[in-house]
């Protein structure tokens, strides 16, 4: 049960009083004031010009007798609990506090009386004995216009809002001895899990379960917010969430499912969320549009869009959930990331006949869409008619198009439209720039690139990490290492730093030309900095390893990869394999391509054609076979290399008639076979003493235009005759 897992964490003695506390200033106690507050700085000794009244004119009484006049809030910052008790002493201060909090309390100014109660916190530094006897001694002073339990509500919503959590649960474990409302508790509950407090969020909850007050159906919906959304899951709790609701007799609302739902999608599980909700939907169960919306999102975001269509169309025939703007939005993306624009243009249709108007940010992921697929011309026509359609166009719409002629390499096009945009006076932001000096880059044209660069400078347009990267892989292009170093160094001059993808992008471009020296400079860097290479960069340099026939480093660096529990992917399996059969490391090659499959990593042509190929050296005719049969059962066909290496392997053990029919078999499929292989074939012929088709075959790849290597001439001359010896 849930209940069990509560922790001693919770314990008033275990919160360690002021560990999170900070000093605040009156102005703290200031910015808790409504949008109405004029804050005051205190550094100042004026208000805004159209306001007469300064600090320094008016006394603390002053200022409280113009407040309760006028209930004008933009006062408040003068009066600071503090300043009030070091001229009139505390007994005074505490009187003048309750008159202000009674008259603001009468118009139901419950912001500014958090706001004045703020100020009392600040006094008394943390939450403890000296806070909690001060506040009950103005509850007293107020005399039923507030009770002790509202007073501490205040106190608890005042160190949310400033993040100083601690202090508010231990306030909340004071109020809990007047009798707190569940409202409090759910409140700071939800406050935890929109900051991210996992710990402290679940020590409240159980604290609840156990002592009270008791959870309710939104408070279980909170926690199930917790636990269904963030960059870690945690559906087992979830799970026995709704298993202690039904326990509990208390039933889970829409919202509870449709966050239950959301974690099931985000998590991979698309077909059991899709199979809850018919539940759900069979049961008459609460579920709303965000339980649909969320399925819809998950099938898209797998490129399921058949499913993706069946939930949608469920959705319309449920009652009370009908496809919004929202549903529609999702399903259009979906279908232009993956090119079905018919279908996308068919439900814009729909759209208008259900008189739900597309958003531009529903026209944008058609546009996004056409860029991807290179239809430009559509999506030009479509970015005009925003305007006639009453939509318009902003800078996300520029961008997306900016950004697609850019892949493509029209810069001119592109230029265009940036141009157009400025005139429309939508200011062009990083992403912008960053779009053109990307498309600069990839034609090659690295001093445009710098020139726009410098001109976003000029704008005020500080570049983000991935302008810089993409500077960075320009220089690295034109193989001006130094220059990119250089740049990498400039980075910070804009407190831009790099991260993996940039090491990644400099790293793969120093082992491509094989400075090594400079790769283990930037890996140590990239370590001491927090990032953790990842299994591109691994493979990357253990690649280059190989190719360097250093086989001892790569193996190093696997197992380091294996200590830091990353994944090897196809290519990293590939290189070592690669590797390994190049020194006839048959044994340790087969160990590792067991492994890979094992570790359900789909081998590539590149691995098996390495391993048919030492199988073939080896003689081990019988494993090479069975490995193209496995190749063409998992749909990877063999290529001219590997028919080479079989016809190599069978001449050399003399069984010319299966060389003959991989020959057939290969130029049927074909393969143009290369002078290894003829010579091979011709070797087989004359070896096995059949002189008049090895002349056949020397013939034949006269005619093809294949020169002969030394071997084959040594045993004919030009015209395919049999040199005498």
């Amino acid at each position: 049960m849930l209940r069990s897992q509560v922790g001693s964490f919770f314990q008033k003695e275990s919160l360690s009083r002021g560990s999170f506390f900070r000093f605040f200033s009156s102005a703290a106690a200031a910015s808790c004031v409504n949008s109405q507050v004029l804050p005051i700085n205190p550094n100042t000794t004026r208000v805004e010009k159209s306001e007469p009244y300064t600090r320094k004119q008016f006394l603390l009484r002053q200022l409280v007798a113009i407040v309760l006049r006028t209930l004008d809030s933009r006062f408040l910052s003068g009066i600071s609990f503090e300043g009030s008790v070091n001229c009139y002493g505390l007994p005074r201060s505490l009187k003048l506090f309750a008159v202000v909090i009674e008259s603001f309390s009468s118009r139901k100014l419950n912001r500014q009386i958090q706001c004045l109660i703020g100020s009392m916190v600040d006094y008394c530094e943390i939450a403890g004995p000296n806070l909690f006897n001060l506040i009950c001694e103005l509850v007293t002073q107020l005399k039923g216009t507030m009770s002790l339990l509202h007073a501490y509500t205040a106190i608890i919503r005042y160190f949310v809002e400033l993040g100083l959590f601690e202090d508010a649960l231990l306030t909340y474990l004071e109020a809990k001895k007047v009798g707190l409302e569940r409202k409090v508790s759910n409140f700071l509950l939800k406050a935890l899990v929109d900051k991210e407090q996992f710990r402290y969020a679940r020590g409240l909850f159980y604290d609840m379960m156990m002592w009270g007050p008791a959870p309710n159906v939104y408070t279980y919906s909170i926690m199930m917010d917790l636990y269904t959304s963030g960059d870690r899951l945690y559906l087992k709790e979830a799970n026995e969430m709704l298993s202690e609701m039904r326990t509990k007799g208390i039933q889970p609302n829409a919202v509870t499912y449709s966050s239950y739902i959301h974690g099931l999608c985000c998590s991979g599980k698309v077909e059991s969320a899709w199979e809850f909700l018919k539940v759900l939907c069979v049961k008459g169960m609460p579920c709303n549009t965000y339980c649909f919306n969320g399925v819809i999102h998950g099938f898209c975001k797998a490129g399921q869009l058949t499913e993706a269509s069946s939930v949608f169309d469920e959705m319309k025939r449920q009652k009370g959930c009908e496809p919004d703007l929202h549903s529609y939005s999702i399903l259009i993306d979906g279908l232009s990331k993956q090119g079905e624009f018919s279908k996308a243009y068919c439900l814009i249709s729909d759209m208008a006949n259900k008189d739900i108007m597309p958003s531009r940010i529903t026209y944008s992921s058609v546009l996004y869409g056409l860029c991807k697929i290179g239809e430009f011309t559509t999506a030009l026509k479509l970015f005009r008619e925003l305007d006639l359609i009453g939509i318009g166009q902003d800078k996300i719409v520029y961008g997306i198009l900016i950004n697609g002629f850019c892949q493509i390499g029209d810069l001119k096009s592109a230029s265009d439209l940036f141009e157009e945009m400025t005139a429309h006076n939508f200011v062009p932001d990083v992403y912008h720039y960053t779009s053109i000096i990307h498309g600069f880059c990839k034609i090659g044209y690295l001093e445009e690139a710098l020139g726009q660069f410098d001109l976003m400078l000029g704008q005020g347009v500080l570049p983000n990490v991935v302008t810089c990267t993409v500077l960075i892989e320009g220089f690295c292009r034109k193989g001006l290492f130094e220059e990119a170093f250089s740049f990498l160094g400039r980075m910070r001059d804009f407190s831009v730093y790099p991260n993996l993808f940039t090491y990644n992008i400099i790293i793969s471009s120093l082992c491509g030309v094989g400075e090594m020296d400079g790769v283990w400079g930037l890996f140590g860097d990239l370590i001491k900095r927090g990032h953790l290479p990842d299994v591109v960069l691994y493979s990357r340099i253990i690649d280059r390893s190989v190719k360097d026939l250093d086989m001892d480093e790569a193996f190093s660096l696997y197992d380091m990869m294996l200590e830091e529990r990353i994944q090897p992917n196809k290519f990293t399996y590939s290189s070592l394999i690669n590797g390994v059969c190049r020194k006839g490391a048959v044994s340790i090659a087969l160990e590792l391509f067991d492994e890979m499959r094992s570790e359900g990593v789909v081998p590539d042509r590149k691995v098996y054609t390495s391993l048919i190929a030492v199988f073939c050296r080896a003689k081990n005719l019988k494993g090479a076979l069975q490995l193209v049969r496995e190749m063409e059962r998992r749909g990877v066909l063999p290529d001219a290399f590997v028919y080479t290496s079989l016809i190599n392997g069978f001449s050399k053990i003399l069984m010319m008639d299966v060389a003959d029919k991989l020959m057939a078999e290969m130029q049927k499929l074909g393969f143009q076979p290369s002078v290894v292989t003829y010579t091979a074939v011709i070797l087989g012929y004359h070896k096995s003493g059949m002189s008049k088709r090895a002349s056949e075959m020397y013939r034949a790849m006269l005619n093809a235009g294949i020169l002969p290597d030394f071997k084959a001439s040594m045993l004919f001359d030009t015209s395919g005759r049999e040199k005498k010896r």
